[in-house]
């Protein structure tokens, strides 16, 4: 039988003591809002909550996932093998929340993946990730935004010339619910998706070899924002990165910002808190392949 705990910090769908689905929650107004996807209360038999159980305390505990034998299934809705159903099928086995509703859009970065969709090497200091925006349309997963060209890693100037004494920030491989609309920039200031509405967690690469391998994880607000890449070369990321999550070209993180705005959510509600999900190509070629 399936539950709902909520705690400090989000709302699970629990499977005995492990979790199925979570939904971080967010401020909204004066208080904390959730958005609730319908899948959740799709099926039959088991697969609907029967029972709510309410933990909002600081001593409530954060479960764990379901383990991956269980999460593994892949919906019937995300089976196909274009690269927007095996994404979302990887992030389904991963439990993590998928945004179905018309104009709810699913932001997504795969490292070390080219825009067609193939693998690279994913040396260090080059736009050789992806961001892309995926929408739900007519019970099908459509990439409606990207792939753009990207980066998920800092440049090799930071990683050499850490802002933080501990190392540079190199994003954990997870989902977060982090960032509202907002100004990115000093010298060129520009309109991007601000780390200002939650957490995240970034290895800290105190020993400056470009990799998160043995790297210290540190959780909290670090700034790390999603903007452009300034226009800098393809194998150069340089300083246009510290460790935010960075489109390579000025007009692609336009175009990113455009088809962002446009969810329904943030159109009625301009301190709408994104959530984002950062994979790693490899893994998800691995699990999914084409």
């Amino acid at each position: 039988m399936s539950w709902l705990k909520l705690t400090e910090k989000s709302l699970y769908l629990m499977e005995g003591g492990e979790y199925l689905k979570k939904i971080d929650l967010r401020d909204h107004n004066s208080g904390q809002a959730l958005d609730i996807t319908f899948e959740w209360n799709r099926g039959k038999g088991d697969n609907v909550p029967m029972v709510v159980s309410i933990a909002h305390n600081a001593t409530a505990t954060e479960p764990d996932p379901k383990s991956k034998t269980i999460l593994s299934t892949v919906s019937p809705r995300f089976s196909g093998k274009d690269l927007a159903s095996r994404i979302l099928s990887y992030m389904n086995a991963k439990g993590y929340t998928i945004f179905e509703g018309l104009r709810e859009y699913n932001i997504v970065y795969v490292e070390g993946m080219n825009p067609n969709g193939s693998l690279n090497s994913d040396s260090d200091n080059a736009f050789n990730d992806i961001r892309l925006v995926i929408e739900i349309i007519d019970g099908r997963p459509q990439i409606v935004g990207g792939p753009w060209l990207a980066s998920t890693e800092p440049g090799r100037y930071y990683v050499k010339n850490p802002m933080n004494r501990k190392g540079a920030a190199r994003i954990q491989f997870r989902q977060y619910t982090a960032w509202q609309v907002g100004i990115h920039g000093n010298s060129e200031p520009h309109e991007a998706l601000i780390q200002t509405g939650g957490v995240v967690s970034v290895h800290r690469d105190f020993d400056k070899n470009g990799i998160r391998t043995g790297d210290k994880l540190a959780t909290g607000y670090f700034g790390i924002n999603q903007h452009n890449g300034y226009d800098n070369p393809v194998k150069n990321v340089g300083r246009a990165s510290a460790g935010c999550l960075v489109s390579r070209s000025r007009a692609d993180h336009r175009r990113f910002m455009a088809v962002v705005k446009q969810d329904w959510r943030y159109q009625q509600d301009k301190a709408f808190i994104f959530t984002s999900t950062v994979i790693p190509g490899d893994d998800l070629v691995r699990q999914f392949p084409a």
